[in-house]
């Protein structure tokens, strides 16, 4: 049981690199929500598992990139599963995308 302020249960050195960019991509997912303080609890969870999907999509991303044998079914389950958290927290993000697009 936490207070609400700890990133993550237990113990866990925050310090870490993926630590930090969870931190990072947490606050990103709930900006529009004002914050995480601010976002429902149901909310907070599916921004926490997107964000470990993240993280763990980009270490995939960069074995890939090193030339290290990467499971194409877990970078196809990785992707698979962050759309679908995306989508639960904006059903809207697949017309933003394209938006985005259009006006780069």
């Amino acid at each position: 049981m936490t207070n609400g302020r700890a990133l993550f249960a237990g113990q866990v050195d925050g310090r870490t690199a993926e630590a930090r960019r969870m931190r990072d991509l947490i606050q990103a997912f709930a900006e529009p929500f004002d914050g995480m303080e601010n976002a429902p609890e149901l909310v907070r969870q599916i921004i926490r598992r997107a964000a470990a999907i993240a993280v763990a999509s980009e270490h995939a991303e960069a074995a890939l990139a090193r030339g290290e044998d990467v499971d194409p079914y877990l970078l196809a389950q990785l992707a698979g599963t962050f759309n679908t958290l995306i989508n639960q927290l904006d059903p809207t993000w697949r017309k933003t995308v394209r938006i985005a697009r259009a006006m780069a």
